[in-house]
């Protein structure tokens, strides 16, 4: 059990990613979406804001996302779709919205770009070179100092080799002769720089990727390489025309790279804290081999990320020679975490109503600054104590004395209502009391009254119920996640040393064999140690969560070279939080049946008053 300076610090990292929050736009392209996949599926992303320029993104993205086989639904507390303009001043947004992002972005991933290539370098500037400099504003006013994490293109270095001797460097290149003589990739290689002198002036945190051809996906059935590209369009016209070329030149090894496997590994790259950073994602295959390998240009050898990518690319492939198999207990544990999950997100979806105000406000109405001046017992008040026309209109039009009244729908009646009073009132003046006033006027009180009752349960949803589940879902939920993502990386490093074990055999196919490598047969040892321990970590992780609607999470931190782990103590508190809700909706509708049961005989009774008069006026 570790304690001290390195417990403290790993609280604190702990802490830090439950709350990074995401502005991210493009997220209605191909690779767009697959990253909004990636994001919502990270526990250690809390928020993500889309923004896209279409006013429908939310919409739209539904459609992509579903023509792609991924999640459709969201968490509206979690996931916000955003129209903006990074051509403007503030993205485009009102300055509310935009001080909400700066307050909390902790990553900017900048995706949008049009891949036309025939577009000039001028062409460019004014809008996407220009956003890119809106973007290093944004970092540099965000509290948080969020990183920038740039889509940029191989084509920012395609004319390295003639100038330029070995691999590419995974770093800004100092030389204007290095981009591909097209006017797309010049502008890319401009944003680099401008995102590079961002970084060294200024230190705005910034992650560049340079993606070549990406492909469609291999983890889903559905989805595809995007049809308008160029090898995809070359099997299109050869069906048509019946016939295939035999050659195509300096792209017959087409290099391409799955859209979903690029996106899964872009998470592992946003995370890191160093202040610029250069990547290279690439597959290098031939036309007729399957992609093997993820290659980053600066490591000698697979890392330990790049192996687990490479066996879960051949499993994708159907190429893996074998695949160990996760206990029938696990297995039945996942499903039911997975059950939970999903009970509270879509619980969630509806009662997140329950944080905005004007869930049940009329949307065709439209009340003025003085409509929502002031309460309806101050004016009742005040137009109780004019003493002619022209006073009660400026008592009912007074300027306000606090805060703007709530937009309820029950706040909203009891304001027609009273205006509604006033304005027979004033029609009838000089012929008595008017029946329909006086009771429009004491149901303009009763409903205010009602309207109070529902911010009161509003109140205590959010405190006793909303914020219950939502720990469950974004930090309970999110120990099993991460527990379970370790078992998934556990077992593909097994299975990936077993394969290269294989390589060191003399003879057999068989890891225990006399005959094994011992240091081959030690390292499948050693992967075997880590997925047994991983595998058990999580059962006992989830066996606590999926018994969570009966238990409390009580974390107690115990801290190790590799690892931390989560205990948990019992308690019903999701269970709690339940009853906490249906405790808060009786009591508005107890209040409210209070309310309206002691205004009903009273109307009733102005009601049977005025059939008498009418009937009295009809027999004299």
């Amino acid at each position: 059990k570790v304690t001290g300076e390195k417990a403290r610090v790993e609280k604190m990292r702990a802490t830090l990613e439950k709350h990074r929050c995401c502005c991210f736009d493009g997220s209605t392209g191909t690779l767009g979406s697959y990253l909004l996949e990636d994001l919502t599926a990270s526990p250690n992303v809390s928020r993500i804001y889309c923004l896209n320029r279409s006013a429908n993104s939310e919409e739209r993205q539904v459609q992509v996302s579903a023509s792609r086989g991924l999640p459709t639904q969201w968490h509206s507390q979690r996931i916000k779709f955003l129209t903006y303009d990074l051509s403007k001043e503030y993205l485009g947004l009102d300055v509310e919205v935009y001080s909400d992002l700066i307050s909390h972005a902790t990553l900017i991933l900048h995706n949008a770009w049009q891949v036309i290539f025939n577009l000039s370098l001028a062409s460019f500037e004014p809008v996407h070179i220009q956003r890119v400099r809106r973007l290093i504003d944004f970092s540099a006013r965000s509290l948080n100092r969020a990183r920038i994490f740039f889509v940029s293109s191989v084509g920012a270095v395609m004319n390295w080799s003639a100038n330029h001797n070995g691999t590419v460097p995974e770093e800004i290149i100092d030389d204007f002769t290095v981009p591909q003589t097209m006017e797309y990739a010049e502008a890319k290689y401009v944003a680099e720089r401008l995102l590079e002198m961002a970084s060294r002036t200024f230190e705005i945190p910034v992650s560049i990727c340079r993606v070549g051809q990406i492909s469609g996906p291999v983890g889903t059935e559905k989805g595809m390489w995007n049809k308008r590209e160029w090898f995809p369009s070359i099997v299109t016209s050869s069906k048509y025309l019946g016939v295939i070329p035999d050659f195509l030149g300096v792209m017959n090894n087409v290099k391409r790279i799955a859209v979903d496997l690029l996106s899964k590994s872009w998470l592992s790259l946003y995370c890191s804290e160093t202040a610029l950073q250069l990547h290279h994602t690439s597959f290098i295959p031939s036309i007729l081999t399957p992609p093997l390998g993820l290659r980053f240009s600066l490591c000698a050898s697979l890392s330990p990320f790049a192996a687990r990518t490479q066996q879960y690319v051949k499993e994708q492939l159907g190429q893996a020679d074998e695949k160990t198999q996760l206990p029938p207990e696990y297995i039945d544990l996942e499903k039911r975490v997975d059950a939970l999950k999903q009970v509270h997100q879509k619980l969630l979806q509806v009662t997140s109503q329950y944080s905005n105000e004007a869930y049940d406000y009329p949307p065709n109405i439209r009340e003025s600054f003085n409509d929502l001046g002031r309460t309806i017992s101050e004016k009742v008040h005040l137009l109780s104590s004019a003493t002619s026309p022209s006073e009660a209109q400026a008592a009912f039009t007074a300027p306000p004395s606090a805060k703007p009244q709530p937009k309820t729908f029950n706040h909203a009646i009891a304001r027609a209502s009273l205006a509604g009073s006033q304005l027979l009132t004033q029609t009838n003046a000089g012929t008595g009391e008017d029946p329909l006033a006086t009771a429009l006027e004491k149901y303009a009180l009763a409903s205010e009254k009602v309207g109070e009752a529902r911010l009161a349960q509003d109140a205590q949803v959010q405190s006793r119920f909303l914020s219950g589940w939502n720990t469950t879902l974004n930090t309970n939920l999110m120990f099993a996640a991460r527990a379970r993502r370790g078992v998934e990386n556990a077992r593909l490093s097994l299975d990936a040393t077993k394969a290269k074990a294989k390589g060191t055999l003399a003879r057999g196919m068989n890891p225990d064999d006399e005959s094994v490598d011992e240091e081959a047969r030690a390292q499948v040892e050693q992967k075997e140690d880590e997925f047994v321990g991983q595998t058990e970590e999580a059962v006992g992780v989830m066996k606590n969560v999926s018994l969570f609607p009966y238990r409390r999470l009580l974390l107690t931190w115990t801290a190790s070279a590799d690892q931390q782990s989560v205990q948990v103590l019992d308690t019903p508190e999701p269970l709690r939080n339940l009853a906490d809700l249906i405790a808060a909706q009786l009591e508005f509708h107890k209040k409210a049946y209070e309310i309206l049961s002691e205004l009903a005989p009273v109307v009733d009774g102005l009601q049977v008053e005025q059939e008498v008069r009418r009937h009295e006026s009809y027999t004299s």
